[in-house]
């Protein structure tokens, strides 16, 4: 139980813990907490149910017993509200009328389900995060998915209440075909809807910004954990991987492209198949399972940007990664997909596309221009960045 007042409270999802040292630090919030470290209390969740003892960030508050103390409320003494069934007529309305769809009874009675859980927990978590604000006395809250709706909302809009300005820092991919992000007119019109959004978006830069339509102030601040490994990156070795990132969901579909880029790369180059956190024990058994390409190995590395130091090229469909290696990998290409297509709509790379064939592959690869990427993608100085942002605030 946290005693000490604190002018921030940082919340995250802990899916950014890596160890460093000997203990567990948050790449996405951890340079925040610590630029203030005094000052900060670390609101985190137990990403995948991990705990994590040993911390470079101190104090931490664990986010779950507050959030799972509701849901049991929810589950056990579930509750309707007028609001509630409008909103499930609504939904049945629109899904019939857009989707074409008309949802079973069955459907229909999960969804009430879902309400009446929500519904109920309100009540505990308005409790909740009010007698943590009052016991904190923050002045500034800044969340990992601010936008994302759910409890993140609720703690938005009860902090407005109590005059705390509200933020959310970016800690990944943005494009305006992220749904988080980008907002039908109706919606951003919406006085009662602005109330559950952050005041504040502090971006990797403002090519960033640029990709969001939400009511929300954007801010250039850059990429801390970026900006700091490419200090530690060695001198650049000979360049012969060609990676490709994985996304966590199509990963035989992904491992196929990879075989085909395989069978068109000159015989220095390879392929190299990152995973993605979701998907890896899954690549390893497909890697264990199947006889791929000799050409073709799975990245292991701890750290990505050790990876984009000796890759050639980086592909992926739609990935932070890309970005993150700009500057640093020799070529950047997006697979033109469907999926690519919406969720990076716009982007500063080349594309590789699916029935490209191999002679044209290996030229697109054998290119000798470097991408150069300017201050619009990351912005320089975060610390000086963040700090002038968070004193307007708090003194």
């Amino acid at each position: 139980k946290p005693h000490n007042q604190k002018k921030i409270i940082l919340s995250t999802t802990g899916s950014g813990n890596i160890l460093v040292d000997g203990k567990w630090f948050n790449r996405l919030s951890g340079y925040f907490a610590k630029a203030y470290d005094n000052e900060t209390l670390v609101l985190e969740e137990l990403f995948d149910d991990n705990w994590f003892p040993s911390r470079h960030n101190t104090p931490t508050l664990i986010h779950n017993p507050l959030i799972i103390s509701a849901l049991i409320v929810g589950k056990i003494w579930p509750r309707r509200n007028k609001e509630a069934t409008l909103l499930l007529e609504l939904i049945i309305q629109r899904t019939r009328e857009i989707l074409r769809l008309n949802l079973s009874k069955d459907q229909i009675k999960w969804v009430d389900k879902i309400f009446q859980q929500k519904v109920a927990r309100l009540p505990r978590l308005i409790e909740t995060y009010e007698s943590l604000f009052k016991t904190i006395k923050p002045k500034l809250i800044i969340l990992e998915q601010g936008c994302y709706g759910d409890y993140m909302a609720l703690m938005i809009s009860l902090a407005k209440e109590m005059g705390i300005t509200t933020a959310e820092y970016q800690h990944g991919m943005i494009s305006s075909g992220h749904d988080a992000y980008n907002f039908a007119g109706a919606l951003r019109d919406s006085i009662n809807f602005k109330k559950t959004l952050p005041e504040f978006f502090l971006g990797y830069g403002n090519w960033w910004n640029a990709q969001i339509n939400a009511p929300i102030n954007k801010l250039s601040i850059g990429n801390p954990y970026r900006t700091e490994q490419i200090k530690n990156i060695p001198p650049l070795k000979k360049q012969k991987n060609i990676l490709i990132l994985g996304d966590g969901i199509d990963t035989e579909f992904l491992f196929n492209f990879a075989e085909k880029i395989a069978k068109s790369l000159k015989d220095d180059l390879c392929v190299v198949f990152r995973p993605h956190p979701l998907e890896r024990s899954k690549v390893n058994y497909l890697a264990s399972k199947n006889n791929f390409n000799k050409r073709i190995t799975i990245d292991t590395n701890a750290n990505i940007y050790q990876s984009f130091s000796s890759a050639y090229a980086v592909i992926s469909e739609a990935s932070t990664g890309l970005f993150e290696a700009a500057g640093i990998s020799k070529h950047i290409f997006v697979w033109d997909t469907a999926k690519s297509r919406f969720y990076l709509p716009i982007h500063p790379f080349r594309t590789i596309h699916t029935n490209m064939s191999q002679h044209d592959l290996c030229d697109i690869m054998s290119g000798d221009d470097i991408q150069n990427y300017t201050e619009e993608l990351w912005a320089s100085n975060w610390e000086s960045n963040y700090f002038s942002f968070v004193e307007k605030i708090i003194s």
